[in-house]
């Protein structure tokens, strides 16, 4: 019985150490919106200084917990609201609505939703369809892991969404701030986007 008793437990403890390890992954990833930043870069002069800024007002929905990090945004959609941007300056904030804004159709919100993406757990591409100045269309921008900090970066082009003329009324309203030492005017129709967001992580029920 002492024989049949220990070839037993051998049995048991040998199995035990032949589980894969992916098999006690028990993490779920979850969105927190407390630890998420949103900032947009805009550019002036012929060499492109940026201007940064966000929007303090942004509603983010369906988003879920997951075991794979990207999973937890994949069918993420968000609500801009554009009073809310903030560029650290009462006066640049005062223009940019005021004459960029101002000019487009639907100006006090930008909306977008998830509609894909092709990766991994580490880093891939994420589709977004974008709805801006009475416009949808898809944008691509990058995502990347590191722990459980999820990046997602991108550029877009203003005037894929129409946004020529409000970009005009920029020039128009605030030449002194956009003429360069070489006495060009201008402001590049181009935004860079950086999204960072801290996912909170707890055990798989």
């Amino acid at each position: 019985m002492k024989n049949l008793i220990f070839v037993l437990f051998t049995l048991l403890f040998l199995n035990a150490c032949t589980h894969d390890p992916k098999e006690y992954d028990i993490t779920e990833y979850q969105y927190n919106h407390e630890f998420t930043s949103f900032q947009w870069t805009a550019y002036k002069y012929t060499d492109r200084i940026g201007v940064s800024g966000t929007f303090e007002e942004i509603e983010v929905i369906n988003t879920k917990k997951a075991s794979h990090p990207i999973e937890v945004i994949e069918d993420l959609s968000f609500t801009i609201k554009t009073s809310s941007l903030n560029t650290n300056s009462i006066l640049k904030n005062s223009n940019i609505l005021n004459f960029y804004f101002a000019s487009l159709v639907n100006s006090h919100e930008i909306k977008g939703t998830i509609t894909g993406y092709e990766g991994d757990k580490f880093s891939g591409a994420i589709n977004i369809n974008l709805i801006f100045n009475g416009i949808a269309k898809e944008a691509k921008f990058l995502y990347q892991m590191q722990g459980t900090l999820l990046t997602v970066i991108g550029d877009i082009n203003l005037g894929d969404w129409q946004g020529e003329k409000a970009l005009e009324n920029m020039r128009a309203c605030c030449e002194d701030y956009h003429t360069g030492s070489d006495g060009v005017h201008l402001i590049w129709p181009d935004l860079s986007i950086t999204i960072n967001t801290d996912l909170s992580t707890s055990p798989r029920n």
